[in-house]
């Protein structure tokens, strides 16, 4: 009996915006392929700075310098047929350093925007999935001094978020 790998490959490649944008590809790990075709060109307004995924795959984030983030919603489907849909859920003028992904629960999304002179530097949002605006992220900065933040991680299974900023790694409790 033969039974198909049930655990795929997506691979996202950020290009500059006149070749496209952002190419993805399930053939990533096959070596075997050469076909130029097998790439799918996500085209976006600007140079991409940072790329997540939700951690089922089907949820790709797209961070755009002097511009914001992205979203394209299943991935595992529609993207690859060449249906794409992208919505921008995150409006910021400035550099986008780094997307975080909840892997427990998808909808918990935060950028981290760098440059100096700025009020806000990470940002979240409970609702990134399902949102249709560029409303649902909330400066979530606190105290922290400001300064650029150049990426973020959740910590598995908690509320904690780490944060790489130039003076050091910065965490929450919630």
């Amino acid at each position: 009996i033969m039974v198909q790998d049930p655990v795929q490959s997506i691979l996202a490649l950020g290009v500059p915006a006149n070749q496209g944008g952002v190419a993805i590809t399930r053939y990533g790990l096959r070596f075997d392929v050469t076909v130029d075709s097998t790439w799918i060109k996500l085209n976006t307004t600007g140079t991409p700075s940072c790329i997540e995924f939700s951690k089922d795959g089907n949820h790709m984030f797209i961070g755009i310098n002097g511009t914001g983030v992205f979203r394209v919603s299943d991935v595992n489907g529609n993207v690859l047929q060449g249906l794409i849909t992208k919505t921008k859920i995150f409006a910021k003028t400035t550099a986008i350093t780094g997307i975080a992904v909840d892997n427990d629960n998808p909808e918990n999304v935060v950028v981290t925007v760098g440059n100096y002179g700025h009020t806000g530097y990470v940002y979240r949002s409970t609702s990134a999935v399902t949102t249709t605006t560029t409303t649902s992220f909330v400066d979530v900065s606190g105290d922290l001094t400001p300064m650029p933040v150049y990426d973020a991680e959740f910590i598995n299974h908690t509320p904690k978020v780490v944060i790489g900023t130039e003076f050091g790694i910065y965490s929450t409790l919630d």
